[in-house]
């Protein structure tokens, strides 16, 4: 009994190490490996606001998206809209919609998660305003 409590113990521990580092998000501005992100213009149609951006070099990525705020600099601790695509493989870019904002000034760049810990933000920010 002691020695299941013990492995049970033992792997709870591993599990929440995982965790913390997991939580643990460094920033690579400027674009990680060689790459860069370019956002474009935000474009207004039919109420909704679209962002499209590309990345250059051909990095590998988990996960990419917009972030956006009512503040200056967005992260992705601010509100994110992620681009579906097939995880980690060789990113060209993509576009984000954003619908149903309040009425104010947003800020968005573009982002991309080279590794599971690694984020990486376009050097031009965009932002436009919602009537």
């Amino acid at each position: 009994m002691r020695v299941k409590n013990a492995i049970i113990i033992f792997c709870v521990g591993i599990v929440a190490m995982l965790a913390i580092q997991a939580c643990t998000i460094k920033e690579m501005p400027g674009g990680g490996k060689n790459s860069s992100i370019i956002m474009s213009e935000p474009s207004f149609s039919n109420g909704d606001w679209t962002i499209h951006f590309t990345v250059s070099g051909s990095p590998k990525a988990y996960v990419l998206g917009i972030c956006y705020a009512t503040h200056s600099s967005p992260t992705i601790d601010d509100a994110t809209e992620n681009i579906p695509f097939n995880t980690y493989y060789s990113v060209s870019g993509g576009s984000a919609t954003l619908s149903g904002l309040a009425a104010g000034t947003y800020y968005v760049r573009a982002y991309v998660y080279f590794s599971a810990s690694v984020v990486s933000y376009s050097a031009n920010e965009k932002q436009f305003t919602v009537k």
